[in-house]
């Protein structure tokens, strides 16, 4: 059985959304563990899903996304986790690909292909689909993985950093990869829609200054202590994306564009 991990705060019509494409899943035995981040009620989105196996938490007060989806992690019954956004949605094909990929490479972790969209509020005015080959290496160099889809063995012992506003999944993973060296595989098939939306209250949220400081933080939490783990060529590399990203915030270039350049500059270090 899986856990599907449901975080939300003030985005009832996407919920709705979200909990839709759990109902169109292929794979049916599932739990879905809704979390309210102190937002307002969800109960009359939940009433619509009777057919499903859900399970509410409410928070009386935003506690922030690393110790929402904590929370869901510790009330956890399923042999195996994913994560599912309010905002974002899985293909009916996720559930069904992801255990096969688990059972079929005796492996910890599943890593899938994802469907971007970047919403302005007039409709969805940029798409992408996106294969991905994971490797250590890439992960080191930068956050460029959405939690989405990530399926992995519930071994209860995981949790996310409750001390970063944002990028508390690129710590979350290299945690599981690098540190405690979880073994893992891609699944070369889109199965995720992950959705940007501007003009909306957001989980993660955050100035250009905040990320800044939470990707010094996973740095200096898994690199400096460690000279073994940061070599002169990761140095360089992290140089060389931070400059990337400076460019970026200054350009003209749409999102999925920058992304796009982003994982092109991935393969090609790697």
């Amino acid at each position: 059985m899986f856990s599907i991990i449901i975080p939300t705060y003030n985005r009832l019509k996407l919920l709705s959304r979200a909990l839709q494409s759990l109902a169109a899943q292929e794979y049916k035995n599932f739990e879905a563990i809704v979390i309210n981040d102190g937002g307002v009620d969800v109960h009359d989105v939940l009433s619509n899903f009777s057919s499903l196996k859900i399970r509410y938490i409410n928070l009386t007060s935003n506690q922030g996304l690393a110790r929402v989806r904590n929370v869901g992690l510790k009330s956890s019954k399923g042999d195996y986790v994913a994560f599912l956004d309010d905002d974002d949605e899985f293909l009916p094909n996720h559930l069904r690909l992801c255990s096969k990929a688990l059972k079929a490479n005796n492996c910890d972790i599943v890593l899938s292909g994802v469907k971007c969209r970047y919403w302005k509020g007039d409709g969805y005015f940029e798409s992408a689909d996106f294969l991905y080959n994971m490797s250590v290496k890439k992960l080191k160099i930068t956050n460029f993985y959405p939690i989405i889809g990530v399926a992995l063995k519930n071994d209860k012992s995981f949790e996310f950093d409750e001390n970063l506003p944002v990028c508390e999944d690129w710590d979350f993973l290299l945690d599981q990869i690098v540190i405690k060296n979880k073994t893992f595989t891609n699944i070369h098939a889109i199965t995720t829609i992950y959705n940007r939306h501007a003009n909306t209250n957001s989980l993660t949220g955050g100035s250009t200054d905040v990320f800044s400081k939470a990707i010094n933080s996973i740095r200096k939490k898994f690199f400096y202590p460690q000279s073994n783990n940061y070599s002169a060529e990761l140095r360089t590399q992290h140089a060389f994306i931070d400059s990337f990203n400076s460019m970026l915030n200054e350009s003209k270039v749409s999102s999925i564009g920058s992304y796009e350049i982003l994982l092109q500059i991935l393969d090609r270090l790697c």
